[in-house]
């Protein structure tokens, strides 16, 4: 995209209706050399999806609030049931859920040393040391303990039929596959939306507010065009994709929370347990999705040293210190 906008290929939309109700900071994620290339269609968020049903088999009748309660929750359900404790979708092509885990317990568990954008400008700069942070290294072997087998090899479809299958008790994931993640925990339960819950990660530490990674979601833009017929057409159907009335099908088709300011609470539907979610994300305090920005080396050597931590191959402390040595050779880009 940058290199579009350096050609003069991409138009500035801040110019269009349709930019008129969304955030600043929202046009701002999409900025480029002073050119607005796209709108979001709304707000990424990591998630905890809950099946409540097999939760409440190992005596748990509420989702875990912290760290500690989450991991006793994880060995509860490894002694009471016969299902997959927790998984992820960690296949390499999927890319962004599989490392939720690792930032997740990162900033909850030095958020005063990494929050507040500290561990955005760290990774940028390419000077994050990964073994300066002994408990994450300690939580990430504990969690890959609990990860179900296979899960590194999960793409979304994946986990989303193992949550509907009721082959696992919990999975993480991103708000934009909360449809139909959600809608498949009450399929196993009879269609009982009670059974499915979503909550922030609960990696912070007992009192401490949660750390939940918070991004702008994929972008609309608009190419330039020579045929003037075209332009106008494409110009009238972006502004009209954006008005309430038109927007909401988007919204309701994902579960995802709408970027745009004036759509009225009826216009909003979210299953219960999106509800439930974003109340309690509202009072979290954001961090970026930071791989989002990491190169394509960055992104797969990541996957590859996870993959081999919850399979057993390889101890949390190798991963961290090889993953240091990635992302100081493989600094961010520019965006």
């Amino acid at each position: 995209y940058f290199q579009l906008v350096d050609e003069g290929k991409l138009l500035d939309i801040r110019s269009y209706d349709a930019a008129e109700n969304v955030p600043q900071a929202s046009l701002d994620a999409y900025t480029y050399h002073d050119v607005c290339y796209g709108i979001p269609q709304g707000n990424a968020y990591s998630a905890l999806y809950l099946n409540m049903a097999i939760l409440e088999q190992a005596g748990w009748t509420e989702a875990p609030k912290d760290w500690d309660e989450f991991i006793q929750c994880c060995r509860d359900l490894q002694e009471k049931t016969d299902t997959g404790v927790i998984t992820v979708a960690g296949n390499p092509v999927t890319t962004t859920p599989g490392w939720m885990p690792f930032e997740a317990i990162l900033l909850n568990a030095y958020p005063d040393e990494l929050g507040g954008g500290k561990f955005e400008e760290l990774s940028k700069k390419g000077e994050l040391n990964l073994t300066d942070y002994p408990k994450a290294i300690e939580r990430f072997d504990e969690l890959a303990s609990y990860m179900m087998t296979g899960s590194s090899q999960n793409g979304d479809d994946d986990v989303i039929a193992i949550m509907t299958d009721g082959q696992c008790a919990m999975a993480i994931a991103g708000n934009w596959m909360a449809a139909s993640i959600v809608g498949g925990i009450e399929e196993y339960n009879g269609g009982d939306p009670a059974k499915a819950r979503m909550t922030p990660i609960p990696f912070n530490d007992p009192g401490k507010t949660v750390y939940i990674a918070s991004t702008p979601e994929s972008a609309i833009g608009l190419a330039k065009v020579d045929d003037p017929n075209v332009a106008e057409a494409r110009d009238i159907f972006f502004n009209w994709m954006f008005e309430p009335e038109h927007f909401k099908y988007l919204q309701n088709a994902c579960g995802t929370f709408p970027v745009l300011t004036n759509m009225t609470s009826d216009q909003l539907v979210f299953p219960e347990a999106v509800k439930v979610f974003k109340t309690e994300a509202d009072s979290c305090s954001p961090f970026f999705m930071t791989f989002n920005e990491y190169t394509a080396n960055v992104l797969a050597e990541g996957l590859s040293l996870f993959d081999d931590v919850f399979s057993g191959n390889m101890d949390a402390q190798t991963a961290f210190e090889k993953l240091t040595e990635q992302l100081k050779a493989d600094p961010f880009g520019e965006g």
